[in-house]
Order: C-alpha cells, then structure tokens, then sequence
C-alpha cells in the first residue's frame, strides 16, 4: 500500500498560506506543516478536488460561518489550535462536515477524538495514523464529495 510521508516540518516565513474561498467542493487543510499539506494537494490535484490551505492558528468559526468546505482535515497537534478545538468549532456549525484528523498513531490521541466526536455529536470523523494511506485519503476525499453532492466520474 502506498504511504504519503507526513514529515513533520513547521511552516517557515517564506511559505505563504492562501486566502480560504472555500465551497461545498473544496477541501480545507488546517495545518502548519507544508510537506503535509504539499502531499494532500497531490491527491486532490488527482482527484480534481480544489484544496485550500490555512494555518492553524486561523479562526475557524469565521471560516465556516462565511464558506461551506467540502471537508476538513486538520492536524491534531497544530501550533495555533489543536484538531480538538477544530472538532469543536465544526461542531457548532455542521456536525455532519467530514473531519479528518491526523493523529499520529498515538493511542491516546486516538481515543481523545473518539471521546471527544461522541460529545460534541460529531458523526463523520476519520482519525488516521502517522501510515495515512493513499487509498484511505483517496477513500475519504471520494466519500466527502459524493456526501456534498458534487460525485462525478473521473477521467485517468
């Protein structure tokens, strides 16, 4: 199974994070960590989805109260907010958004977003590891767009 490398590396001042003008087809990226966001971007290039990057010390909520994104994925350790504080925010605004946390496979992350999705009533989290496949994202991108109702074939 293919691998995307999820290295860590904080975001430097010379990568420059674009405006969000996210829709019901975009994905939003919530992470300081370009290498991260540089391969999801290949996935939704292959997939024909429009990506957007943030930083994760952005505010959410404004986000979310002016666009409508297709999906979220969000770093769980983000240096500005955490994937908890994003699960919460998504919460009071569409707990049906698809959410995926990266957790880094650590056990105790990984069972904090459980508890954490049962309390704010969250019913579409996907909690991946540190080996988040290419087949899983592919899975989760395809899954949100039919969600949004924007499904179509694609041409490969």
């Amino acid at each position: 199974m293919d691998t995307l490398l999820l290295e860590t590396a904080a975001a430097t001042d010379e990568d420059t994070m674009r405006t969000v003008n996210a829709t019901d087809t975009t994905i939003v990226v919530i992470s300081d960590d370009r290498t991260l966001s540089r391969s999801l971007e290949a996935v939704c290039d292959f997939l024909d989805l429009p990506i957007e990057h943030i930083p994760s010390d952005a505010d959410v909520s404004v986000i979310l109260s002016r666009e409508q994104p297709m999906a979220i994925i969000v770093d769980v350790d983000g240096i500005g907010q955490d994937g908890f504080n994003v699960m919460m925010t998504v919460s009071y605004y569409n707990r049906d958004l698809p959410l995926m946390l990266l957790a880094g496979g650590h056990p105790a992350l990984i069972g904090a977003a459980d508890a954490i999705q049962e309390l704010w009533g969250l019913t579409d989290v996907v909690t991946a590891g540190p080996d988040l496949g290419v087949g899983e994202l592919v899975d989760f991108c395809l899954k949100a767009r039919q969600k949004a109702g924007s499904a179509r074939l694609l041409q490969v």
